[in-house]
């Protein structure tokens, strides 16, 4: 029924040729929509994927999005996302080419047998050198119709609409529309772990499936389909190698483009080290120990009172992890230095480290933040913010269906702007990075900074100004396979 609404759709749709205004219903309003600053143009030119943001106060009305093609009646497949936090509403949007193409977004009251009718359309184009998802890619997965009718349901891993086989996968889901949420593989349910308003489970995707798909529960018995991930048996071809002369990205300084208010923010680029090789997949872990010796000085931490993040219910273990990380190089960086930084040192072989990561300094940025964490005073630990939290996953979600890196969104946004839709403060940072896959690897590459001469990513972890921290991390990234990303301020004001 919904193939055939969509080809009538686009049968009156796509009667005239592309329009240069924006066709609004005379319903958008009575369905309860707003435009905000961050909706579409009448035309828009995508330089990656584009993320556009509605108001829908009515939580009674649900919403579908869909891409064609300029002269087709059929929508290109799992091009658009539609989610929807409250009366948030975000289209996001990927071309498979640079050819013309209409977005378009239609909506129903629950419980109304008739179709979904169109609320709304708009174009969109490719810029020359537009970095899509391709020909024949799944970009998203695929929504079943009753995820349209859902208020309090998000993604956060996987956001690509293909997995690996073979490969370990986190499904992380918020939602409090459901009591249960599992993933069915070969008609077997398999439960995501709850833990307040979030759902998890890292699981290798099994060999011999073609797709996997999430059901929620609201009853804690009868599950509905949500969406599906279709399993995708053989490795997409490498897009470059470790002996690759590809340019790392350039290292900009954000903060002289800010008011003084921000002037010690240090928002910086992605770490260089991670920035210049593929990432090798690892296993996520916590903080552990190798042997007796490490074992007794990891003791003499107080882990209880520097695990602060351990009992929130908006982070993933390896968030909270990361969190946990950071504290203990807080609480005593000399010892963190000499247990954990200090024998990468032994690893490298000139610029190589560990056989597979070219760097820029080699050994030298190792030893720089050994001299450095050293004579370091410590800090307090840093504490969780929901607010933060969410800002930092708003960047990590926009920028993991992508091959984009640094800290603009692909919607336009700064990390202040994102910051500040969560609360207020008086000085902010970010640390993005990419391709480490473990708690420990993540903030040792941001410790040690390789390539950044300001070493902004250290100090941004080491600054006495930040005491709040939010973490978002995400294990999709076109280019670098996973990212993460952490906002830091000083005292946070959460918006109520």
């Amino acid at each position: 029924m919904k193939k055939i609404f969509f080809a009538l759709l686009a049968a009156a749709v796509f009667a005239a040729a592309a329009s240069s205004q924006p066709n609004v219903s005379k319903k958008f309003a009575d369905y309860g929509f707003e435009l905000t600053s961050k909706s579409p143009r009448p035309s828009n030119n995508l330089r990656k994927e584009g993320v556009f943001q509605f108001k829908l106060n009515n939580p009674d009305v649900s919403v579908i999005s869909a891409l064609y093609e300029i002269g087709q009646k059929e929508p290109v497949p799992n091009a658009t996302w539609t989610d929807r936090i409250g009366s948030d509403l975000t289209i996001v949007v990927d071309v498979p080419n640079q050819r013309q193409h209409r977005v378009v977004i239609s909506a129903k009251k629950r419980g109304d047998k008739a179709d979904f009718e169109s609320v709304f359309y708009f174009d969109v184009i490719a810029s020359e050198g537009y970095k899509g998802y391709g020909d024949g890619a799944a970009c998203y997965p695929i929504p079943s119709s009753s995820y349209s009718e859902l208020t309090g349901t998000h993604i956060i891993s996987p956001i690509s609409g293909v997995l690996q086989e073979g490969k370990v996968s986190r499904f992380a889901v918020q939602s409090t529309d459901f009591s249960k949420i599992g993933i069915r593989v070969n008609e077997k349910l398999v439960q995501l772990k709850k833990k307040g308003d979030s759902f998890e489970l890292e699981t290798k995707i099994p060999a011999g499936i073609d797709k996997i798909g999430l059901y929620g529960s609201k009853n804690g018995k009868n599950f509905t389909g949500m969406w599906t991930y279709k399993v995708q048996k053989d490795p997409p071809p490498a897009k470059y190698r470790i002996d690759d002369d590809e340019e790392e990205p350039k290292n900009k300084d954000i903060t002289d483009k800010l008011p003084d208010i921000f002037s010690n923010s240090g928002a910086q680029t992605p770490a260089a080290g991670q920035a210049q090789a593929p990432a090798i997949p690892q296993t996520t872990e916590k903080p552990t120990v190798t042997n007796q010796a490490v074992a007794a000085n990891e003791d003499a931490w107080n882990l209880t009172k520097l695990d602060t993040a351990r009992n929130v219910n908006y982070m993933t273990d390896l968030e909270k992890d990361i969190v946990l990380e950071m504290n203990m190089a807080r609480s005593n960086p000399k010892k963190y230095a000499a247990l954990y930084v200090a024998p990468r040192a032994a690893k490298f072989n000139g610029l190589l480290y560990d056989r597979r990561l070219k760097t820029a300094e080699g050994v030298a940025a190792v030893n720089e933040c050994v001299s450095v964490m050293s004579a370091q005073e410590s800090l307090p630990p840093f504490q969780p913010s929901k607010g933060l939290t969410r800002a930092a996953k708003d960047q990590a979600r926009m920028q993991s269906v992508t091959d984009q890196v640094g800290h603009e969104g692909t919607d336009g946004s700064s990390p202040f702007d994102r910051i500040k839709r969560y609360g207020s403060y008086m000085t902010a940072g970010e640390n993005i990075d990419y391709g480490s896959s473990s708690a420990r690897e993540i903030v040792l590459s941001l410790l040690v900074d390789d390539g950044v001469a300001s070493r902004g990513h250290r100090k941004n972890i080491m600054n006495k100004a930040f005491t709040t921290v939010g973490v978002g991390y995400a294990d999709a990234h076109k280019k670098y396979r996973c990212m993460c990303v952490i906002d830091f301020t000083g005292k946070f004001n959460e918006k109520k």
